[in-house]
């Protein structure tokens, strides 16, 4: 017998990718085709984490320090939430398939979040 394991948690793509089907057939008058769709999916996940309708995490991490190798353990990584004001969506500036917020930007296509600190430098996860 074979147990498949559930993720808890879904990416930002396969979310997007839900919601836009899921709102082709709610409301078919205003999404007509799959990019509106995606449009309007992808603008809902943006605002629905900061209003804590979602939740969003990111995983904890740190720069590996060289030692020498070993096993790595077979532990969980450990979630932490994503601060509401590093989420705010005041600045919202779409270039293609990146979104650029208050302070991080997302990669819709890639799956990949980008931190941007005060001084403007950034750090991709």
């Amino acid at each position: 017998m074979f147990v498949l394991y559930k993720l808890k948690f879904i990416s930002l793509g396969s979310a997007v990718g839900l919601i836009a089907e899921r709102l082709k057939v709610e409301d078919p008058q205003t999404h007509v085709d799959d990019q509106t769709a995606t449009d309007s999916a992808r603008m809902q996940l943006l605002i629905a984490p900061h209003e804590g309708a979602v939740r969003a995490g990111g995983v904890r991490w740190e720069v590996p320090v060289a030692t020498e190798y070993e096993e790595p353990p077979i532990t969980y990584d450990v979630w932490t939430p994503i601060a509401e004001e590093i989420w705010s969506h005041d600045r919202c500036e779409k270039k293609g398939d990146f979104v650029r917020l208050d302070k991080i930007g997302i990669n819709w296509v890639e799956n990949r979040i980008v931190y941007f600190d005060d001084d403007g430098t950034s750090t991709e996860f």
